[in-house]
């Protein structure tokens, strides 16, 4: 079910997403990926990628975008090969974008792992997103920019269309 800016994945969807999310961390495992110094460096499972994969998902329903399950392709853009998505489950949580970050569309989504519900919170370029100071208080440094200065899914679909 879908309503604009949010999205409830199927238990189906999820069996989807989790799966591939378990392929990445294999993937990731199996190649000595560095994870960083933030909390998915602590976190020795699967967690972060199988939220991750849930939540590119549901990115790509709400922007009616493809969404392809990759393993280990690292390098391509995660929905619509135009847009990154990062995630959070805090409702306040912020869009990180790390200084190595090409510049592209980063939407932050806001997931409700336990009711399968995931809600766009907004959206910038990268390389505005970098204008915020670098803060290592996390783990690596990054930038963390707040739900309150990202753009509208309106916005991000007048410049998707532009590219259809």
């Amino acid at each position: 079910m879908s309503d604009g800016d949010q999205v409830t994945l199927t238990s189906w969807e999820s069996r989807i997403c989790t799966w591939v999310g378990r392929g990445r961390y294999a993937n990731a495992d199996a190649f000595e990926r560095d994870p960083g110094a933030g909390p998915s460096a602590a976190c020795h499972d699967a967690d972060f990628h199988i939220r991750g994969a849930h939540c590119e998902f549901a990115a790509s329903i709400i922007l009616n975008l493809y969404w392809r399950p990759t393993i280990g392709e690292i390098k391509a853009r995660d929905v619509g090969g135009l847009v990154e998505v990062r995630s959070t489950v805090r409702c306040d949580g912020r869009l990180i974008v790390k200084p190595r970050d090409a510049d592209a569309p980063f939407v932050l989504i806001v997931a409700d792992m336990g009711d399968l519900w995931f809600r766009f919170g907004g959206w910038m370029w990268a390389a505005d997103a970098k204008k915020a100071p670098l803060n290592g208080e996390h783990g690596d440094p990054a930038h963390y920019v707040s739900q309150a200065l990202l753009s509208s899914r309106a916005t991000l679909m007048n410049w998707l269309d532009g590219k259809r």
